[in-house]
C-alpha cells in the first residue's frame, strides 16, 4: 500500500449536471449518501489497514470534470459509484475517462440503477 494513494474511494455523482432538468430541486430531495456512508464503514471494520474515502460530489456541487479530477487526484485502486438512473450516462463516461489515465483501477457501480438494471450497467 503506497502512502499517497487511497485504496477505495466510494463516490456519489454530482447532480446539477447529470440531472439537469431537476437542479435546484434534487439537491434538496435526496438524502445522505447512506449507503456508501455503510460500505465504508464496513470495510473499514473487515479489512483493517484499508484505506477509504467517500467524495460526495452531490453535496460538494462540483462538476463531472472536477469530479474526475479528484478522483485521479487520489488515485485510488478501486472506485465505486452510487448513483440514480439519470446519473447512469454520467457514471459510464467517468469510468471510461478514469480507465484512459489508469488502466488498471477497478471500478464499481452501484445504487438505485446498478441495483434495478444489473445487465444495462454492464454494458
Amino acid at each position: 500500500m503506497m502512502n499517497n494513494k487511497f485504496d477505495i474511494l466510494l463516490v456519489r455523482l454530482p447532480f446539477s449536471q447529470s440531472l439537469p432538468l431537476y437542479k435546484g430541486i434534487i439537491e434538496q430531495c435526496v438524502p445522505e449518501p447512506l449507503g456508501i456512508g455503510y460500505i465504508a464503514s464496513y470495510l473499514l471494520k473487515q479489512l483493517p489497514g484499508t484505506r477509504v474515502n467517500i467524495l460526495d460530489a452531490g453535496i460538494e456541487n462540483i462538476s463531472i470534470e472536477d469530479t474526475i479530477r479528484r478522483i485521479t487526484a487520489l488515485r485510488p485502486r478501486i472506485v465505486g459509484f452510487s448513483y440514480l438512473t439519470p446519473q447512469a450516462v454520467v457514471a459510464r463516461d467517468i469510468s471510461k475517462q478514469l480507465k484512459v489515465v489508469d488502466k488498471d483501477i477497478i471500478t464499481i457501480h452501484g445504487g438505485v440503477h446498478a441495483t434495478l438494471f444489473p445487465e444495462e450497467t454492464l454494458k
